[in-house]
């Protein structure tokens, strides 16, 4: 996305400059030419706008207004507060940051910080009985973009007011209510709106609304071609060969909805967030994917196992396992994150009581997966966390590119690592 409009960001940055170093030999340009290199991006349902340089775009989602042109990129919301400018804007710094600059108080603040030669702006403004908050990040040492991030800031207008950090809807917009099942076989936090439809059995626990879904701990029978004649193949029932759990995701998981009535059409894996995460399976893995139902596309974090060794003596079937939270790509982040505790909150102990050691270890993944102290101190776990936090607060999943390099995962989620000018 921001590599589309890199050459333009490249040009405008190049202008700024070049009206610098030419200001004693040449006359400033007419303002009509200065004019020309910006444009006005509007957001007609909430009347939000703000002048950026010709070639950056606009995104909204869920009242996060997002601003990306060349190596730039800006994200503003508008949050009711009655907090002080500095008072919120210091909120906003995060770990490991090394600050350059303060300046400011109630009305207006600005912090300038360093990380990983990544400059961040945090720029707050009071406006009535909001805060208009604009964060911004650009290459450190170039002074041209920290100018565009300023200018930015400088021009919001309008816009739909969101809940502020640690307001009494703690950003999370989605109410969850106790729920137990009525064979006892699972105990979670579930969505409480009356949208919602919540079901159990043997542990499992499945959810869905026009919000998002949850489907927690279940497991398929896939029967083998060829085992049934043709034409004897039973409603609802799925036959694939043996594959490996990311295949399963892309391959199995929508005809397992297509047999069931559900259009999952385009199934494709991003981007592989743990590996081995039930090892007791022959494939495993927790996995950040996109997919379409009827037309619409969902963002969406499963944990996929399959086996195939079922048996001593051969069986017609494989198994495989799932759990996943899911949310439109248009919907709501703080859905997705009131999720990931319903997650969190499952808890199938009533089943595994009656089960198999496997079932126990299958069904018990919160446990191992989400909470497991000693993973979740390395490095490796810190960047999972940060992937499926981001994900889920953010909706479009942005690799900070840390594995690659080796280095520790950026907390800010619109931050990646650039190489030092």
């Amino acid at each position: 996305m921001n590599g589309r409009s890199m050459v333009l960001a490249c040009l405008a940055a190049a202008g700024l400059a070049a009206g610098v170093g030419a200001a004693t030999a040449a006359a400033t340009p007419p303002p009509a030419h200065q004019e020309a290199a910006n444009v006005t991006l509007r957001h007609a349902p909430t009347g939000f706008r703000v002048v950026a340089p010709s070639g950056y775009r606009l995104r909204v989602a869920s009242g996060v207004y997002r601003i990306t042109g060349g190596t730039v990129g800006v994200t503003v919301r508008i949050v009711r507060s009655t907090q002080g400018a500095r008072a919120y804007g210091e909120t906003l710094r995060r770990s490991g940051d090394r600050v350059a600059l303060r300046s400011g108080g109630r009305a207006r603040f600005l912090m300038l910080s360093d990380a990983g030669g990544v400059r961040t702006s945090r720029l707050v403004v009071r406006r009535g009985t909001v805060l208009v908050v604009t964060i911004g990040t650009h290459p450190r040492g170039r002074a041209a973009l920290a100018r565009i991030v300023s200018r930015i800031g400088a021009t919001v207008r309008g816009g739909t007011p969101a809940p502020a950090a640690g307001s009494p809807s703690g950003g999370r917009l989605v109410p969850l209510t106790p729920f137990r099942a009525p064979d006892g076989g699972a105990t979670a936090w579930v969505p409480s709106d009356p949208d919602w439809s919540i079901n159990s059995v043997g542990g499992a626990l499945e959810g869905s609304g026009p919000r998002g879904s949850f489907l927690l701990g279940r497991s398929f029978n896939i029967l083998y071609p060829g085992v049934l004649p043709p034409g004897q193949l039973p409603g609802g029932s799925v036959e694939h060969p043996f594959v490996s759990a990311i295949d399963a995701l892309e391959r199995v998981w929508p005809l397992i909805n297509r047999s069931q009535g559900i259009n999952m059409t385009d199934v494709k894996m991003r981007s592989l967030i743990g590996d081995a995460t039930l090892p007791t399976f022959r494939s495993s893995g927790m996995m950040v994917y996109d997919y379409t139902i009827n037309g619409v596309p969902f963002t969406g974090v499963a944990n996929v196992a399959t086996e195939d060794r079922l048996s001593a003596n051969g069986t017609f079937f494989w198994q495989m396992y799932i759990s996943s939270i899911a949310v439109p790509d248009d919907g709501d982040p703080t859905v997705g994150a009131a999720l990931r505790l319903v997650w969190r909150s499952w808890n199938p102990s009533g089943a595994i009581a009656q089960r198999n050691e496997q079932a126990r270890q299958i069904l018990n993944e919160i446990n191992q997966t989400w909470r497991g102290v000693a993973e979740f101190r390395s490095r490796t776990a810190d960047q999972q966390s940060r992937d499926v936090s981001c994900l889920l607060r953010t909706g479009p999943f942005i690799d900070d590119n840390a594995r690659a390099l080796g280095l520790p995962p950026l907390l800010d989620c619109d931050s990646t690592y650039v190489p030092r000018t």
